[in-house]
């Protein structure tokens, strides 16, 4: 599968509340106070963005994800990776993580970093692609990763 990755477009964010919502909700509902808000997570996306910057993830234009990232203490913090349902487990992770590193590379970043609840299966794909534990959030049900630039 051929991907694509485009900058954000301001009419693109109802597919990503949707694409969020799908994935995120119940990971939230369950660990964070007050559960999924529509409100905050669209305050929280627009938040990063005035401080970074999002890509959407297409495959022949149709938008199957995306990547809303930040520069913080010289390390790509990776603020939210979200696939649609439907393209996940389809072996895109490669060409997703490719382009991190270019990104990484190209902005002279000390590496990546995230955070991942633990019960999400992504976080075996993280750590299949090299990222670290380095601490916990969220009472401990959810751990940030760092992975080095080569």
């Amino acid at each position: 599968m051929n991907i694509k990755f485009d900058e954000f477009k301001e009419g693109e964010y109802e597919f990503i509340l949707e694409i969020s919502k799908n994935n995120m909700k119940d990971y939230i509902d369950k660990y964070i106070k007050g559960g999924w808000s529509a409100k905050a997570n669209r305050k929280s996306f627009y938040e990063k963005l005035n401080i970074g910057k999002a890509y959407t993830l297409k495959i022949k234009d149709e938008i199957i994800g995306y990547l809303l990232l930040t520069v913080v203490d010289n390390y790509l913090d990776i603020n939210d990776i979200q696939i649609a349902k439907e393209f996940q487990g389809r072996g895109l992770s490669k060409a997703i993580f490719s382009f991190l590193e270019s990104l990484v590379n190209n902005l002279n970043c000390s590496g990546m970093k995230l955070t991942v609840f633990n019960d999400n299966p992504a976080k075996k794909l993280y750590i299949r692609n090299g990222f670290k534990i380095i601490g916990s959030r969220f009472d401990g049900n959810a751990v940030i990763m760092k992975k080095n630039a080569h």
